[in-house]
């Protein structure tokens, strides 16, 4: 039994082992064509990472000119990029230590973390490998997705957040005395904890302080007008020049970047040409401007791409037009939710009130009053029956008879409202009735009484039937009818 179980564990790692190397031949043979090396080397270069705990992969991040950006991770399971550099010049090495000091040295949450980095070296082959932060994806491909996934106030106000932590990105690395000198849309990424950063610091310098610098590499759409000057001068002539480039050279990329995060047309020519030649007029003729965002143009774009550097805004003052923006935003959608709101209620109750044509106290006086019509009709039936019992005494049978008809005829109560006195006024004469019908009952048990008695008996029985007569009269004429019929039946005793 142990050991057929072992068996089946060396099948499973047999089995888990095969497709780690089907896998890893495959990630070698995809290395091999994108880092354009030796498969050999390539096995090297990942043992040699595996080494320093660092894992690489085949998918690519990002690619430049100077290397390619692949996804790998800590042996931790953390996610890492890993730029990939081959060095065929001596200046290469410099720039990629020089670019992972920059980093080191900016602390901000809004710039890429670098982690390390190595040098793996070969007879035939030096490379630089830099280990950073993974991020989620730069700045176009999300604006390209959130583009139409928006209102536009919402829209508005995810630029606004965006452009917000740029600038304090930016604001950091000027803190540090560094320049970007590169900024723009696929240099911007979001990282894992949804921030923007910047990144790629590879033609980033030292602000000097004289202030100036000479500058090989840049990014023409995006770059200042005092940095293409600079750069088409050293490509014109032979010597080194060098041009004052300084902290609002960053202004005037990012504002072109703010530019084209509202939705704007880039048009490549009308810009360069802006750079070459100072406009008549600041800003840029010919391209259409978003009226959506009039406000961040004119306050705070149209402010960031003047052509003069000492023209341009600090990133204090783009941070607070931003923050009222933002603000103003906010106001102005909480007071259209307010107004939406109360125009919901308003509808609300008006389609209530049409379908309760009655309204509830209304529905509350008629539940009363039926209630108390229906407890007032059990009453008066109550006090009828009451009274006919007051006729079902024991007398001869001629009499019961007639009080036997009476008792079988249909019986409804009277359909009018009595009030309260007129009801405690027709209890009293009940009440002496039977009071008298029992005198009545004793007088014709007792044979030896005179006339005098039967007679004084009668009239009283009479009289209190006259008095309950007159009170009903004021009813309505079935009711009369009824009361006349017991009228005649107690007559009847009169004459016996």
């Amino acid at each position: 039994m142990g050991s057929e179980q072992s068996s089946s564990v060396l099948q499973t790692d047999n089995q888990f082992y095969q497709q780690y190397i089907s896998k890893k031949k495959m990630t070698v043979l995809n290395l091999t064509t994108k880092l354009q090396i030796e498969a050999v080397e390539v096995c090297n270069l990942m043992n040699f990472l595996e080494q320093n705990d660092y894992l690489i992969s085949d998918q690519e991040l990002g690619r430049g000119g100077s290397g390619i950006v692949l996804s790998g991770e800590k042996m931790d399971r953390q996610p890492i990029a890993i730029k990939i550099v081959k060095c065929i010049k001596r200046g290469q090495v410099q720039g990629m230590v020089k670019e992972f000091n920059i980093l080191k040295s900016i602390q901000s949450a809004h710039v890429v973390e670098a982690y390390d980095l190595l040098q793996y070296e070969s007879p035939n082959v030096n490379i630089l490998i830099t280990i950073m932060d993974k991020c989620e994806c730069n700045l176009t491909t999300y604006l390209r997705s959130i583009r139409y996934q928006f209102e536009k106030s919402q829209f508005e106000q995810k630029i606004y957040e965006i452009c917000t932590q740029l600038i304090k990105g930016l604001n950091d690395i000027h803190s540090a005395n560094i320049l970007h000198l590169d900024i723009k849309p696929s240099n911007i990424m979001m990282g894992r904890d949804k921030l923007w950063k910047f990144i790629d610091m590879g033609i980033s310098v030292r602000l000097e302080e004289q202030h100036f610098i000479s500058s090989f590499g840049l990014t023409q759409l995006y770059s200042s007008p005092e940095q293409f000057r600079c750069y088409m001068v050293n490509m014109q002539k032979s010597q080194i020049v060098k041009q004052q480039i300084n902290k609002q050279s960053d202004i005037y990329s990012l504002g072109l970047v703010f530019l084209e995060m509202t939705g704007v047309n880039m048009d490549k020519n009308i810009i360069m040409q802006t750079k070459q030649n100072k406009p008549a007029s600041e800003g840029f003729q010919g391209i259409q401007m978003n009226s959506q965002f009039n406000k961040f143009n004119n306050n705070v774009i149209l402010q960031m791409v003047q052509f003069n550097q000492e023209n341009r805004p600090n990133t204090e003052y783009i941070d607070r037009c931003l923050q009222s923006l933002y603000q103003e935003i906010q106001k102005n959608e909480q007071s259209q939710n307010n107004s939406s709101t109360n125009q919901n209620l308003k509808s609300h109750l008006i389609s209530r009130q049409s379908t309760l044509p009655i309204s509830n106290q209304q529905n509350v006086m008629i539940a009363r009053q039926s209630s108390l019509k229906t407890g007032f009709f059990q009453s008066q039936e109550k006090q009828q029956q009451q009274f006919f019992n007051t006729l079902n005494y024991q007398q001869d049978p001629s009499t019961q008879v007639s009080s036997n008809n009476v008792n079988n005829q249909s019986y409804s109560p009277p359909n009018t409202n009595y009030g309260t006195s007129h009801i405690l006024k027709t209890q009293n004469i009940q009440s002496n009735l039977q009071k008298n019908s029992y005198q009545c009952q004793q007088y014709f048990n007792k044979t030896t009484q005179g006339n005098n008695s039967h007679s004084q008996i009668s009239s009283k029985v009479f009289d209190q039937t006259s008095d309950f007569y007159k009170i009903n009269r004021e009813n309505s004429t079935q009711n009369n009818n009824e009361h006349k019929k017991r009228f005649s039946v107690l007559a009847e005793f009169q004459q016996y």
